[in-house]
């Protein structure tokens, strides 16, 4: 996204660097009056049209507004009651620091238990071992094992 709205700004830049090129006389005498009658255009609007326009404009901002809010509401409402979280997460430990831990690895399914109702946190269980589990601690903002 920020390499497509750098490529963007350069050739605005650019356009503007050629049009001030051209409006002094460097690009030649028919780009400067080319230039000059861009830079001198008005366009007038009927002053009725124009107070209409900026009614509809604040009515329409004000639904769109209360759309996104709303869509952003939902969401939040999805996301905190779980529906996004995922029911199965696998895990592959690394043999190199602790050997033991490859024992550990495969399938840990999310446990909805009582212990999640009491503390408002998921806990995924590996599918073979009941007492091995992943949850998220919320005094330290980590996942603990």
């Amino acid at each position: 996204l920020l390499l497509n709205f750098t490529a963007v700004e350069f050739v605005a830049l650019l356009d503007n660097a050629g049009f001030v090129l051209a409006r002094q006389g460097f690009l030649g005498q028919i780009n400067m009056l080319v230039a000059k009658y861009i830079e001198d255009t008005e366009y007038r609007t009927d002053p009725r049209r124009q107070k209409r326009s900026a009614g509809q404009q604040f009515i329409s901002l004000m639904v769109l507004y209360l759309l996104l809010v709303s869509a952003w509401a939902y969401l939040y409402d999805q996301q905190s009651s779980g529906k996004y979280t995922p029911g199965l997460i696998v895990v592959q430990f690394d043999d190199d620091l602790v050997p033991e831990l490859t024992a550990y690895s495969g399938g840990y399914k999310l446990k909805n238990d009582k212990w999640k109702a009491a503390h408002n946190r998921i806990k995924y269980r590996h599918e073979y071992y009941s007492n091995v589990f992943f949850a998220y601690c919320a005094s330290d903002d980590i996942w603990v094992f």
